[in-house]
């Protein structure tokens, strides 16, 4: 899903930093990479004026400053800024897509980092309002995340 601008939606499932966990699906390198969700970010878009989708601030720092670090996240490419010994990146994060984000030196992959829910249990179910006329309920999907918007 293209996200980009969509805008913002309301927000009727709270979802915190905490809920979350940013894990390794690859590292290929020894240098640290910090990483984190920004706590205060956190909002739904209203993609094509139907779906919530929840996104977040997807923070990433590593202790390198070569030019040709970038990331590849949703088939784009971001480029890091450097400041003193640290290259920087901030983008918005799909919450519930299932996209990876790959970290690059040159064409070297260095790292591949999934966003995960911590609490699997906590099942984030919305079904948005658009979907009031049709009665939708619901069932079999366990540990899932899902957000439903209808369009009429």
């Amino acid at each position: 899903m293209n996200l980009e601008h969509s805008p913002v939606g309301e927000n009727r499932v709270k979802l915190h930093s905490n809920d979350f966990a940013i894990v390794y699906v690859k590292k290929h390198t020894t240098q640290r990479i910090d990483f984190a969700l920004d706590k205060y970010s956190f909002q739904w878009l209203r993609y094509n004026d139907i779906l919530l989708t929840p996104v977040a601030r997807f923070k990433l720092r590593i202790k390198n400053t070569s030019a040709a670090l970038h990331i590849s996240y949703k088939n784009k490419e971001y480029t890091l800024q450097q400041h003193g010994k640290y290259s920087y990146a901030e983008f918005f994060y799909s919450l519930f897509e299932r996209e990876t984000v790959k970290v690059y030196e040159r064409d070297k992959l260095m790292a591949e980092l999934s966003v995960e829910f911590k609490n699997k249990a906590k099942k984030v179910e919305l079904i948005d309002y658009s979907c009031s006329r049709n009665n939708i309920k619901l069932s079999g999907i366990d540990d899932e995340h899902i957000s439903v918007g209808c369009k009429t």
